[in-house]
């Protein structure tokens, strides 16, 4: 009987064997890279533009200084192992979401970038104070798919006077707050590396190339209106996310900014790094996407990971037959922070 017993034991137990090993073997982990096509457009509402980062896991918040209305569309294809397929033929344009009115078509510059001349106009109702009505929707048609649809608004009213930047000693910065800022807001740190060219024997004979937009990992504040999303180690990983609040009047905070350091390439050439920080109003729908974006970077920044080339698919997006973001900005530009 005991003989019997065992041998039935032995019987289920290499029947649950089977069963585990033929589940693992049907495992499909292909169906998490759904091919789907990937926008990525931020609409500036001054003379510069955005652009995502070089990784694509979160924007490293890179402008470009220019006196025109150029607007930036990324497009391209997901992959699971981090490689962009282009899209061979599409067609990008620009509507007013409230009257319908075309605002711009985009042309396409390089494999994934189209550009359009468009910029959002805005209200001055007295001294530094902006009203903004942007009601925009974005729509992509690509043969043989269905046409990709994406609206963002951006309402408020924005007093440009409401703050202050300093850069202080030792590369910080101390910031004055005069009146509460409406959400969404974000301070986010840049920084810009530069090849420096200079002859020791001809005084003021250095002169400045900028080569590349770099990403800044933290920033360090005592800022009270922090949302502690990304707060870790006494620092804020990505940038400052503002909450709402409930006091007015002047404030006084201080920010550290990561210093990158710098290096001599040779006797007459060094690179340098120059770190600042942006002060970003947001609509709603790119505040999402940020704070989802930085999120997902700091779980899954590593070489090693599996899930790092899956960001599109697990961030917040508002593309109906697609991924990526489609928001607004309205960026208080570097060169309005005062120096002292």
């Amino acid at each position: 009987m005991l003989t019997r017993v065992t041998s039935i034991i032995k019987l289920l137990i290499l029947c649950c064997l089977a069963t585990v090993s033929s589940c693992v073997q049907e495992v499909d982990f292909s169906t998490a890279y759904q091919k789907k096509v990937v926008l990525y457009c931020i609409i500036h509402t001054y003379g510069g533009y955005s652009r995502p980062s070089d990784s694509d896991l979160a924007p490293d918040y890179s402008v470009y200084a220019t006196s025109s209305g150029k607007q930036r569309l990324y497009m391209y294809y997901n992959s699971a192992e981090g490689k962009k397929e282009y899209l061979s033929e599409a067609r990008a344009r620009l509507w007013d979401d409230e009257t319908n009115e075309l605002l711009a078509e985009f042309t396409r510059v390089s494999n994934e970038e189209w550009n359009a001349d468009y910029l959002p106009p805005y209200k001055i109702t007295g001294g530094s104070v902006n009203e903004y009505s942007i009601h925009l929707r974005l729509e992509v048609e690509i043969p043989g798919q269905k046409t990709l649809v994406s609206r963002a608004t951006l309402e408020r009213t924005i007093n440009t006077a409401a703050w202050e930047i300093h850069y202080g000693l030792l590369g910080g910065y101390y910031y004055i707050q005069r009146n509460i800022l409406p959400g969404p807001v974000w301070f986010l740190p840049e920084a810009v590396e530069a090849v420096v060219t200079s002859i020791p024997e001809e005084i003021g004979s250095a002169s400045y190339q900028y080569v590349k937009h770099v990403p800044v990992h933290y920033l360090q504040s005592n800022y009270v209106f922090a949302d502690p999303f990304n707060y870790s180690d006494d620092r804020f990983l990505y940038g400052i996310r503002v909450l709402p609040q409930n006091k007015d009047g002047e404030s006084h905070y201080t920010m550290m900014v990561e210093k990158i350091q710098g290096e001599t390439i040779d006797d007459y050439h060094s690179r340098v790094y120059y770190t600042y920080i942006n002060l970003l109003y947001v609509s709603d729908e790119y505040d999402h996407y940020l704070k989802d974006a930085i999120v997902y970077r700091i779980r899954h920044d590593n070489a090693t990971d599996p899930l790092k080339h899956l960001y599109e698919d697990q961030v917040f997006t508002n593309v109906e037959g697609g991924v990526g973001i489609f928001g607004i900005e309205v960026r208080i530009h570097p060169s309005e922070v005062i120096f002292d």
